[in-house]
């Protein structure tokens, strides 16, 4: 329902503009291997990856919890729950 779009549409927004924040600060895309594990249940599968660290996730371990189909079709820019405190630490 629109509840739904309106809830993916503002987690785009934050994610765009966490990695924004972390262009302003210098933090560089993370180029290496990412885990094969989601850093909450510890399974592994379809994950979204962190784009400034090594960090995967479940889309279904995300607060609020998506299908993989919803964040592969937001085409997401993921920043992981450790990311975004070291960012907001930064402020």
């Amino acid at each position: 329902g629109t509840d739904r779009s309106s809830l993916l549409q503002s987690l785009m927004l934050q994610m765009e503009k966490y990695m924004s924040f972390a262009k302003e600060l210098g933090e560089r895309l993370y180029n290496g291997e990412h885990d094969s594990d989601c850093m909450f249940c510890d399974e592994g599968g379809d994950l979204l990856c962190c784009e400034l660290c090594s960090n995967v996730q479940h889309a279904q371990c995300l607060e609020p919890p998506l299908t993989h189909g919803e964040a592969t079709s937001l085409n997401l820019d993921w920043v992981c729950d450790s990311c975004i405190s070291d960012l907001c630490a930064k402020k």
